[in-house]
C-alpha cells in the first residue's frame, strides 16, 4: 500500500511539473536569448562610441564594429523568427530584454563609460 501511495505521489509531481514546465522553458529561452543579444548589442555600441571617440577611423572600416553589428543583425533576425509570430512572445521577449539591458554589466559599463541615459541611452545633458 505504501508503495502504491509513493507512486501515485511522484506520478502526481511528474505530471504537475510537466505541464508548467514548457512555459518555464520558453521564459529560460527567451532570457538566455536575450542576454546574448544584448551583449552583443551594448559591445558594438561601445565599440562604436570608442571610434567616434578617438576619432582617427570611420566607424564601418572596423573590423571589430562591423563584425559585432553583423552578429548583432542575425541574432535580431533569428530571434525575431523565432519569439516575433505570436503577440504575446513577441511581448514577453521584449520585456525581457528591457529587463536584461538594464542588468547586464557590459551595458552599464558603456552607459557609465560615455555618459549614456538609462533609459533611452542617449547621452546625458550636461549639468549646470
Amino acid at each position: 500500500m505504501k508503495s502504491f501511495v509513493s507512486i501515485f505521489f511522484l506520478a502526481g509531481i511528474l505530471i504537475i511539473s510537466a505541464c508548467s514546465s514548457p512555459e518555464k522553458k520558453l521564459e529560460k529561452q527567451m532570457r538566455k536569448d536575450a542576454k546574448q543579444l544584448v551583449e552583443i548589442s551594448c559591445k558594438a555600441r561601445g565599440r562604436m562610441l570608442e571610434l567616434l571617440r578617438q576619432g582617427t577611423q570611420q566607424v564601418n572600416n572596423d573590423s571589430t564594429y562591423v563584425q559585432l553589428r553583423r552578429e548583432q543583425q542575425q541574432l535580431s533576425a533569428g530571434f525575431n523568427e523565432k519569439y516575433g509570430l505570436k503577440e504575446d512572445q513577441r511581448k514577453m521577449f521584449g520585456d525581457i530584454l528591457k529587463e536584461e539591458r538594464k542588468n547586464s554589466r557590459i551595458c552599464n559599463e558603456v552607459r557609465e563609460k560615455y555618459g549614456l541615459d538609462e533609459v533611452s541611452g542617449d547621452q546625458k545633458p550636461a549639468e549646470e
